[in-house]
């Protein structure tokens, strides 16, 4: 018994005993070199679980938003003195601080994150907006051009939050 899915209509056949032929829309079976077992279809399924917690997943997300604050930081410092027509004095620590600081709390959530990973990515999620209005409360002016920071952030928590809710395949 060597099981095919035709590559027209996705219908599973027995090639041996439809001669070769797609009992669902009657064309030509791929050969054998393309036939796909039972077992490899059923391997090829279970592989893609989404953020599975034990392939790291959640740790790869938060990592991932960690970094991107980072670069976006360092970015910000390389071209946000163009954004302001008088550049603060405290510009460089201000810039290191807003950038560190939530940077090292997503980065600190990997370490949970393989027991709890919605639970890591709703409070950094909580904690990311939280210091938006921290950050508008220091200094309204420099938050309002720091928000395309905070924003890269806030756009890859949410995803992953996102994808940890989306069923596994």
């Amino acid at each position: 018994m060597s099981l095919v899915t035709c590559i027209f209509c996705k219908t599973t056949t027995d090639a041996t005993e439809s001669a070769g032929y797609c009992d669902g829309c009657g064309r030509k079976l791929p050969t054998t070199s393309q036939y796909q077992t039972k077992r490899s279809m059923t391997r090829a399924v279970g592989e893609d679980p989404g953020l599975d917690a034990k392939k790291g997943g959640p740790r790869e997300m938060l990592l991932l938003a960690a970094i991107a604050h980072l670069f976006a930081g360092g970015l910000f410092l390389v071209a946000g003195p163009s954004l302001f027509s008088n550049v603060p004095v405290y510009f460089l620590p201000q810039v290191m601080k807003w950038t560190l600081i939530p940077t090292l709390f997503v980065g600190s959530l990997m370490l949970v994150a393989n027991r709890t990973p919605r639970g890591c990515f709703l409070s950094a999620l909580l904690a990311a907006y939280a210091w938006v209005g921290v950050t508008f409360y220091l200094d309204a002016e420099f938050a309002t051009r720091w928000l395309f920071v905070q924003g890269i952030l806030l756009v890859i928590l949410h995803y992953a939050l996102f994808l940890s809710f989306r069923p596994a395949r």
